[in-house]
C-alpha cells in the first residue's frame, strides 16, 4: 500500500471513574467528547491515516496520533485537562497502538469494521487511569 488510508478506531474505556469527564485529545489541545455512553464504559469513535502499512509497526498518522513514528498512541485526558474545570483530577492516559498490526488493518480495510480496543478507566487510588496504560483486550477487529 502507498497511498495513504485512513481507517476508524473504538476505543472502550471501561470502568471509568463516576463524576469525571473523560476526552480524547486531538492534535496538541483539542477534546473529543465520548461518542457513546454505556452501563460501565465510554466509547471513542476516531480515525487515523495509515502513513505506512509496511512499517514495523504500522505508521500512524492524524489528527489522534501521537508519539514518535515507531510507538504511536492515542491520549485520553481526563478532569481539568478535559474540561471540566472543578474536578479534583488532572491526568492523561497513554493507549498504545503498537498492537495493530498490517493484518488488522488490512481486515479493516476490507471489512469496513473498525478496530477495537478496551482499557479501564479508573486508577487503583479511585481517580481516573493515567501514564501509559495496559490493553485488557487488545486491538481486534469490532464485531
Amino acid at each position: 500500500m502507498t497511498s495513504k488510508v485512513e481507517i476508524s478506531l473504538r476505543l472502550l474505556v471501561v470502568e471509568p471513574p463516576t463524576g469525571v469527564a473523560l476526552a480524547l485529545q486531538r492534535g496538541r489541545e483539542g477534546l473529543v467528547s465520548c461518542t457513546t455512553t454505556l452501563s460501565d464504559a465510554l466509547a471513542f469513535e476516531f480515525t487515523l491515516v495509515v502513513a505506512d502499512i509496511a512499517a514495523t509497526p504500522v505508521r500512524f498518522t492524524g489528527e489522534f496520533s501521537q508519539g514518535p513514528a515507531d510507538a504511536r498512541f492515542v491520549y485520553v485526558r481526563s478532569g481539568t485537562l478535559a474540561g471540566q474545570q472543578d474536578s479534583a483530577w488532572t491526568r492523561r492516559a497513554k493507549v498504545s497502538l503498537s498492537g495493530i498490526s498490517a493484518e488488522l488493518v488490512q481486515a479493516a480495510l476490507e471489512s469496513g469494521r473498525p478496530l477495537e480496543a478496551h482499557v479501564v478507566g479508573s486508577a487503583k487510588d479511585g481517580g481516573p487511569f493515567f501514564a501509559s496504560v495496559p490493553l485488557v483486550q487488545n486491538w481486534e477487529l469490532a464485531v
